[in-house]
């Protein structure tokens, strides 16, 4: 491939160590500013445009784990402007769906369905919520997480009976950093070590029922693999989709 754009940049142990990178760097790395925060946005709609004509951009395996003439309560957790929920709403139109999303994000998205005569419930504080939750879903959010403690508390909280995660990214073998040029910024992007995340999983009480290689959505001229040296990569993990049931 001529030239391929770069989608990650340098590999880091922790955290601390990107952080530290980023401070004797120009770019400081600031998630969803200027430029990357419009991009980003942007993307949102498409997501949601392309959801009401039937079409899907990622992957989204909800849909066949709700039985039909239910009323499932569901979880998005980072469920953003909610193209989910759409998807979900033509196929379940009795399912009540929740997403768990930053104040500020929330605040932009609400816009987008104050006309509707469905729409999401939008949260900043899982602790609002009153539905016991059914499902509890991610869709290609855990990598930018700084850490699994606030997703393992929110699933203690409810203690649904499914937990569903489409497009988790694993590492090859242990957790590490990276960052990702997300437009005109670098964003810290964390590649998980499955077992572990799955293991917590597990001792909240649960079985993972089903796990399965999803396709890995990158443009066309975009480089997949991270380099280390000039001689040496690390290919990341495929993007997997994950099926946990409450024992």
């Amino acid at each position: 491939m001529d030239n391929p754009l770069v989608l990650w940049d340098g590999v880091f142990n922790s955290l601390e160590n990107v952080r530290e990178f980023l401070s004797r760097s120009s770019d400081k790395g600031l998630y969803l500013e200027s430029k990357s925060k419009i991009k980003w946005v942007e993307k949102q709609e498409r997501l949601l445009l392309s959801a009401k004509r039937g079409k899907l951009l990622r992957t989204f395996s909800l849909t066949k784990h709700i039985e039909e003439n239910t009323i499932v309560k569901i979880l998005d957790f980072g469920g953003g402007i909610g193209w989910g929920f759409t998807i979900v709403s033509q196929i379940h139109p009795k399912a009540k769906y929740h997403i768990l999303e930053t104040p500020e994000s929330n605040q932009l998205f609400k816009d987008f369905w104050k006309k509707k005569e469905m729409s999401p419930f939008f949260h900043s504080d899982y602790k609002e919520i009153e539905d016991q939750i059914d499902i509890f879903y991610i869709n290609s959010v855990l990598q930018y997480l700084e850490n699994d403690d606030y997703l393992i508390e929110v699933i203690r909280f409810f203690s649904p009976p499914k937990i569903i995660m489409d497009e988790v990214i694993p590492s090859d073998s242990i957790e590490f950093y990276s960052l990702q040029n997300h437009w005109d910024k670098k964003i810290p992007y964390r590649f998980l070590d499955l077992s572990e995340l799955c293991s917590k999983i597990e001792n909240l009480g649960y079985k993972l029922t089903s796990s399965e290689i999803g396709p890995i959505n990158i443009p066309t001229g975009v480089r997949w693999e991270i380099e280390i040296s000039s001689n040496n990569t690390i290919t990341p993990g495929r993007p997997m989709n994950l099926l946990f049931t409450k024992k």
